[in-house]
């Protein structure tokens, strides 16, 4: 699959695109990606913690509270 850009409000990732029968048409799902290694709002791993609020779901937890997340898929050489 081609590299892309998955761009959210709140940051953006590198990914590797691949299509799938078994997603919706206009979904995106990412598998959790690597350790971040982001710069300047962009994290080259491709982990979708760059994508999604740092928001706790309670002070007991402090898990993530993202399920979900609108995002914009481009190919990579967009971005120059």
């Amino acid at each position: 699959g081609a590299e892309v850009r998955v761009a959210s409000s709140h940051g953006a990732c590198r990914a590797r695109l691949r299509c799938s029968k078994t997603c919706r048409r206009g979904v995106a799902a990412m598998e959790t990606g690597p350790w971040f290694r982001g710069r300047n709002g962009f994290d080259q791993g491709g982990n979708p913690n760059a994508l999604t609020p740092d928001i706790p779901t309670s002070t007991l937890s402090q898990a993530t509270a993202a399920q979900s997340c609108l995002v914009r898929v481009t190919a990579l050489e967009d971005m120059h």
